[in-house]
C-alpha cells in the first residue's frame, strides 16, 4: 500500500497539474506582455533585445525548476524509500538486542514436549502416529520438543518432518506397517538426520538477536532450546522458535 503523503505518480495528480497550470499562466502571460510592449513602442528592434535579454533568463530558470521537479522527484522517492528501510531493518536489529531470551521464552513448564529416555525411541508410546495425534490434540502448535530422560535437549520434530516422512513411505508400506513407524525410525531417515543436526542451544541472558544468528548460521534451525548455561548436557529450562523471535523484531 502507498504511503499516503505520497503522490500517485499520474500526470493529472493534483502536484503534476499545479505545477503545469503554474508555468502555462507565467509563460502566457510573459508572452502576452511581451507581445503588447513590442507592438505599443516605435523602436522595436531595441525593445525587443530588451525584452529577451529580460525574459530567457527567466524561463530558462523555470524550465530548470519544471525539469527537476519532474525528473527528481521519483529519484528522491525512491532513496527515501530506501533510507526508511534501511532505518526499519536496523530499528528491528536494535529491538531484538534489547530482549533477552528468558523474557519471551515459552517455559519448559509450558511446553507440550515429549521425554525420550535415550535409545528408547522405538518403544510403543513414541509411534509416529501417536506423537502426531497428540500434538494434534494438545492445541499447542505444530512443533514437537523432544527431551531425554533428564530433561536435555535432543530436538525439535516439526509435524510437517512427520507427515513428509509418513508420505514417503506410503506406497511402500501397509497400513499396519505405517502405523508401526517409531520415533527412530524418522531420526535414522535423512529427514531425521537433519532435524538432530539443527540442535541450538543457548541461555537465558542471551539476546533474542543472538538466537536469530545462531538459527541464521545453522542449516534447517527454526528452533533454540534455553538451558541455564546454554549447553546441550543440561536441563532445558525453556525454548524459543523463529515465529518468537519474528514477532519480537516487528518496530
Amino acid at each position: 500500500m502507498a504511503d499516503g503523503n505520497q503522490s500517485s505518480g499520474k500526470w493529472y495528480d493534483p502536484k503534476n497539474l499545479l505545477a503545469l497550470v503554474i508555468v502555462a499562466f507565467v509563460l502566457a502571460s510573459i508572452t502576452c506582455l511581451s507581445l503588447a510592449i513590442i507592438s505599443a513602442t516605435t523602436d522595436k528592434a531595441a525593445i525587443t533585445q530588451t525584452i529577451l535579454n529580460m525574459i530567457l533568463p527567466l524561463l530558462g530558470t523555470w524550465i530548470g525548476t519544471v525539469l527537476a521537479f519532474y525528473f527528481g522527484k521519483e529519484n528522491f522517492e525512491s532513496a527515501n524509500q530506501s533510507v526508511r528501510e534501511l532505518v526499519k531493518q536496523m530499528t528491528s536489529q536494535q529491538k531484538l538486542e534489547s530482549i533477552p531470551i528468558g523474557k519471551v521464552m515459552i517455559k519448559f513448564a509450558e511446553m507440550y514436549k515429549v521425554q525420550v529416555p535415550v535409545g528408547k525411541e522405538s518403544d510403543d508410546p513414541f509411534r509416529l502416529m501417536i506423537l502426531r495425534a497428540d500434538l494434534i490434540k494438545s492445541g499447542k502448535g505444530r512443533r514437537l520438543p523432544i527431551v531425554d530422560d533428564q530433561n536435555h535437549p535432543r530436538l525439535v520434530v516439526h509435524q510437517s518432518a512427520i507427515d513428509e516422512f509418513i508420505a514417503k513411505k506410503m506406497d511402500a508400506l501397509t497400513t499396519d506397517e505405517l502405523k508401526a513407524l517409531t520415533l527412530r525410525d524418522l531420526l535414522d531417515d535423512k529427514i531425521g538426520i537433519l532435524l538432530d543436526a539443527s540442535l541450538v542451544t543457548l541461555k537465558e541472558s542471551d539476546t533474542l538477536a543472538r538466537a536469530k544468528e545462531e538459527m541464521d548460521k545453522t542449516k534447517f534451525c527454526q528452533d533454540v532450546f534455553i538451558t541455564a548455561n546454554g549447553t546441550t548436557g543440561e536441563a532445558v529450562v525453556g525454548w524459543v522458535t523463529n515465529g518468537i523471535i519474528e514477532d519480537n523484531s516487528k518496530v
